[in-house]
């Protein structure tokens, strides 16, 4: 792995132990380093890349990047782009709302916090909330459990921009969608490490239903 700080340190690191313990090391790099740093990991061979990478989501992903770039050159409203992609892409529009709260702090390498959403439009009177440890980790519509991890929860402004934690203000204007998990991290095993209840969230992970 190669690490670069923003004060222009650059460290290698070689013959580690295993994943978790490397992933120890850069957090208290980040940590020390005002959580400005970029990394290079995992170099594998073209059979490596074969064999570990999801099949389509190269492509999953840039079928999603055309259909923002359309909406930007026709000026789509945020929320219309956002229907697109959960029609097109077997998801779930979740809410449209305006930012009320988003508390977050820094801790351990990791942004900690929750985002909290007013309903507008069809969703007037309703609250929504995110949860992320640097992404979206859990979801709940008027406190209850909505959307958890490894299903994707995604937010889009109202140009048809993607949103990311936490590079937004209170008061935005989000819309919020669901896309399908890979069914690879859906299986026993891939709960077992990328589940809500590996991050502490305390519930079962349910597959939503995009046709509800």
């Amino acid at each position: 792995m190669a690490v670069v700080t923003k004060f222009g340190e650059v460290m290698i690191l070689k013959d580690m132990i295993d994943d978790f313990r490397i992933e120890t090391l850069v957090r208290s790099i980040a940590t020390v380093s005002g959580d400005d740093i970029s990394v290079c990991d995992h170099p594998m061979t073209g059979k490596q890349y074969r064999e570990a990478i999801i099949p389509g989501a190269i492509s999953y992903a840039l079928e999603i990047g055309q259909l923002l770039r359309k909406a930007q050159e026709t000026n789509t409203s945020g929320l219309t782009v956002t229907a697109q992609i959960a029609s097109k892409m077997g998801g779930k529009v979740l809410f449209h709302g305006t930012v009320t709260d988003m508390p977050w702090e820094l801790r351990d390498g990791f942004q900690f916090g929750d985002i909290y959403l007013a309903g507008i439009d069809a969703y007037q009177g309703e609250e929504y909330q995110i949860t992320f440890k640097n992404e979206n980790i859990a979801s709940y519509r008027n406190g209850s459990i909505d959307i958890t991890v490894p299903d994707l929860i995604c937010m889009i402004d109202k140009n048809g921009l993607p949103m990311t934690t936490p590079d937004f203000q209170i008061g935005d204007e989000m819309n919020v969608l669901a896309l399908p998990a890979p069914e690879m991290w859906r299986c026993q095993k891939g709960l077992e490490v990328f589940g809500p209840r590996y991050f502490g969230i305390d519930a079962d992970y349910v597959p939503f239903d995009s046709s509800r």
